[in-house]
């Protein structure tokens, strides 16, 4: 199948390419592909413990997912879309299993496409739209993540030889063992109204990857916490971490995070229909502390935009908006100038955490986090 160039054909294909990483269990590693059963409208890989099934709405081939008619769209219409994927995620196993959905460039059939010129290049990630639902039955999705750009979304994992191939973190979750231990999700993908200025000449090639873990491999930290404003403690706030891990403040502000893995996050709070967001790193360590990296600066020398937000624990988005970056994420490279940090908030996790992290908000944002 030929995908299109964006301006050839007002119809531009979708990819969503259908990847199962190998299950990981206490002192066996297995293959990553145990069975697969296909027809023409769906997938399913098996792996130890995971079962994942990718279905869409139309089904040509039996490599990957297809999606039809990709339109420059707003979010309104992104979001009411008809066209979706669905991802449908189930433990088969005896142990409890971690998983993330992550997303990227379909590097692999970008280089497989025919009639290459030199001057194509793929769709920046700043203007690819992404929301994923919760499929509850029929017409009964609910909207956990997003509309966001890839840029919003931290990098999961970074290919040093080819920034292209660098994987960004949309979800994650778990699942307990048992036959009726199940998720699905019901994926929409758009080109946001900024990207009419790359349709004609960039290529849109994406996919997706569920990646598994048994769950007691990894360390998981439950972070207890207080949430306030100037006037006090706020009640019946929602504050989540990649919009997988949610939790509600009570009448005084307190609220529990729970089977937070390490790696980098972004941290949500929804209250009185105002959003504030930060970047978070989680990482394992023999204390229980915040630091605020408060807008340090660094040479970037040579360092592509990918790789330093991995590297910093931050997004796309928010390294160019704080130095001020015009270009597109497929063609900055940091110079020999001073440039700024975002301000991460690093939480270094250990089995036994001590004290309660407070979180500060004004009008408009995030302003401390500590311990108390």
């Amino acid at each position: 199948m030929k995908l299109l160039k964006i301006g050839q054909n007002p119809k531009v294909m979708l990819v969503i390419g259908v990847f199962v990483l190998s299950m990981i269990t206490i002192g066996v590693s297995y293959s990553a592909f145990f069975s697969i059963k296909s027809n023409t409208s769906n997938q399913t890989y098996t792996t130890g413990n995971l079962e994942v099934t990718y279905t869409s709405i139309t089904q040509d081939s039996k490599d990957y997912i297809t999606s039809n008619n990709m339109h420059i769209m707003n979010d309104k219409e992104g979001l009411e879309q008809n066209d979706s994927n669905y991802i449908y995620v189930r433990n088969t196993g005896s142990l409890s299993t971690t998983y993330s959905l992550n997303v990227g460039y379909d590097i692999e059939n970008y280089n497989k496409r025919t009639l290459k010129d030199p001057q194509d290049i793929l769709t920046p990630l700043e203007y690819i739209k992404i929301a994923v639902f919760r499929y509850d039955g029929p017409e009964k999705n609910t909207l956990i993540l997003g509309p966001v750009t890839l840029a919003d979304l931290p990098v999961y994992s970074i290919d040093k030889d080819d920034y292209n191939k660098n994987r960004y973190l949309l979800l994650f979750s778990d699942l307990p063992a048992g036959e009726n231990a199940t998720k699905t999700y019901v994926v929409k993908t758009w080109l946001s109204n900024d990207a009419s200025i790359f349709a004609a000449n960039s290529y849109f090639y994406v996919n997706s990857r569920i990646v598994a873990e048994v769950s007691e491999t990894k360390v998981a930290y439950t972070f207890k916490g207080t949430l306030k404003n100037g006037a006090g403690p706020l009640n019946g706030a929602t504050v989540s971490v990649q919009n997988s891990i949610t939790a509600t403040t009570d009448a005084n502000g307190n609220f529990t995070l729970a089977n937070l893995l390490p790696g980098s996050y972004e941290l949500d709070i929804k209250y009185n229909d105002k959003v504030y967001n930060t970047s978070i790193k989680i990482r394992k360590g023999d204390t229980y502390k915040v630091i605020k990296d408060a807008n340090s600066s660094f040479e970037g020398a040579g360092e592509r935009l990918q790789n330093k937000a991995y590297t910093l624990g931050t997004t796309i988005n928010k390294l160019k908006q704080i130095n001020n970056i015009k270009e597109t994420s497929t063609t900055f490279t940091f110079g020999k100038s001073t440039y700024q940090a975002p301000v991460v908030y690093i939480i270094d996790g250990t089995l036994e955490n001590q004290g309660n992290l407070v979180i500060s908000v004004d009008d408009t944002s995030i302003t401390n986090m500590v311990i108390e």
